[in-house]
């Protein structure tokens, strides 16, 4: 009886320590946003021109984000064609519980699932987080929340470096209803663009895209039902992603 209420406090201290973290990283991750810019107008003051991010600090960061066919590749064409904006498409980094299901071949140049989800789902990451002597007494999934923050920073800061511009971004779909909350979780200070679109204006985009590409590999294209030009199940199937993932 000892032991099990042992075991329920520790799960308890660990769920406080848990959100405790949470908070201060959000907090510290805010600050140094801040002191980020404020350097950055330092510098420009001091030097008559804005020195590039890698000499001021962390660059900023946003992600464009929107259930499919609603903009989003427009809207990423538009701000990578911004002479200090990098935004390229589709780096998946979100999406706790996504991944395909199956691997297709003409799916090889697109992740088989999100960074997110590959963190969670290393189970001997997880069990060395869990039993090292660096890592066992504290919260593993801040631990893997934050390894994820950092590889995301690795790829974003290093193709920033390589293009030369300030700002970085990413877009992709919104992989699963709970996207926003995660990049909110594990990157506080990005802004992120929610490009929402009118579901049946999403509907049509999605079987016009998809009746298209079904031609491009089969002549006689995807069988519409007698109704229109809606696929059957198609159109119930549509309204149900956009409802769970737009409309929460």
């Amino acid at each position: 009886m000892l032991r099990e209420a042992k075991a329920t406090l520790d799960r308890a201290t660990g769920a406080i320590i848990s959100r405790t973290s949470r908070q201060s990283r959000r907090q510290l991750a805010l600050k140094d946003a801040q002191i980020t810019a404020l350097r950055r107008e330092l510098a420009r003051l001091s030097g008559g021109e804005d020195l590039p991010a890698s000499a001021t600090g962390r660059a900023p960061v946003f992600f464009v984000v929107g259930n499919q066919k609603s903009g989003t590749t427009w809207l990423m064409r538009m701000l990578d064609a911004h002479p200090e904006i990098l935004c390229k498409g589709e780096g998946r980094f979100f999406g706790a519980s996504w991944r395909q299901k199956s691997l297709k071949q003409r799916d090889t140049l697109r992740p088989p699932g999100s960074l997110y989800n590959a963190f969670l789902d290393a189970e001997y990451l997880r069990l060395w987080i869990e039993r090292s002597v660096w890592s066992r007494n504290d919260d593993a999934a801040e631990h893997l929340d934050n390894l994820t923050r950092m590889a995301i920073d690795y790829f974003l800061e290093g193709e920033l470096l390589k293009s030369g511009k300030k700002v970085v971004g990413d877009k992709s779909p919104l992989l699963t209803p709970e996207t926003i909350q995660e990049i909110s979780a594990i990157y506080p200070e990005a802004k992120v663009i929610h490009m929402i679109r009118d579901g049946r204006d999403v509907a049509v985009s999605a079987a016009h895209h998809s009746r298209n590409f079904g031609r491009a590999r089969k002549p006689e294209g995807p069988r519409e039902s007698e109704d229109g030009m809606f696929s059957e199940g198609q159109l119930e199937k549509l309204a149900a992603e956009w409802a769970s993932r737009v409309g929460k």
